[in-house]
């Protein structure tokens, strides 16, 4: 096994038990997330894809702040699916692709919100901090928050 290999197994290994989610062997729609969790989908067309390293780059160590916003970590890569490194069975790749409007060849990230609604979309990682601040600004993470949103939203 390469070092690349071995490297890309221990990041993923940090990515088991970061979520609030359902197991993801039970997952079987993505509207099983919907008011509970945030995913964060990543798609490459194949497994060297650099997205995928960038990505688990720049979210390593940051468990807790994926906890704290009820989030989920979910890569689609060509035919299969996984949830925080864990595969995801009940969710199909072509699904999830059509669903995001996404060619099979395309790598993207994109941020849902609890409401099951695009919140982000690169076609590179998300910068962490950005992804957060997104996050935090969202009406329903300000209330989570215990902060007061007034009427706007």
């Amino acid at each position: 096994m390469g070092a690349q290999m071995l490297s890309m197994l221990f990041i993923l290994a940090g990515w088991h038990g970061i979520a609030n989610a359902a197991d993801p062997a039970a997952v079987q729609s993505m509207n099983d997330y919907l008011w509970s969790n945030r995913p964060l989908l990543v798609f490459a067309p194949e497994p060297g894809h650099p997205i995928f390293a960038a990505q688990r780059s720049e979210l390593a160590g940051r468990d807790g702040n994926f906890r704290e916003r009820d989030m989920v970590y979910i890569e689609v890569l060509a035919g299969s699916v996984s949830i925080d490194g864990q595969p995801a069975p009940g969710l199909n790749a072509a699904e999830l692709r059509g669903r995001y409007r996404l060619d099979a060849g395309e790598a993207a990230a994109l941020l849902v919100g609890k409401d099951g609604g695009v919140k982000l979309r690169s076609g590179r990682a998300l910068d962490a901090a950005a992804l957060f601040d997104t996050i935090d600004a969202m009406p329903m993470r300000q209330r989570e928050m215990g902060k007061d949103v007034g009427d706007g939203g």
